[in-house]
């Protein structure tokens, strides 16, 4: 099993995001059986920040940058087949 993560630096970052007022959101992951995490989702701006703390101190960050486009005639089925499209073309 894989080592404890360090919680200072989650906390160290919920702290600074609450003392700046910036907005975030707080989820617990679990990735394997015997592998678990927590991520935090700041909206900031126009982007989205994705930053996950794992069991073995890593720290991985994700930046996404909102386009602001709205799509006409999205539907869940059109968003499914598009990620069965992706998939196809992976394999």
């Amino acid at each position: 099993m894989a080592e404890p993560f360090n919680a200072n630096e989650l906390i160290e970052l919920l702290r600074g995001l609450e003392q700046r007022g910036i907005g975030y959101e707080v989820e617990y992951r679990r990735i394997s059986e015997d592998y678990d995490g927590m991520a935090v989702r700041i909206l900031f701006g126009s982007q989205v920040w994705e930053v996950s703390f794992y069991e073995n101190n890593l720290i991985e960050v994700l930046r996404f940058t909102l386009a602001g486009d709205v799509e006409a005639g999205v539907t869940a089925a059109s968003l499914l087949a598009d990620l069965d499209v992706e998939t196809q073309e992976e394999r």
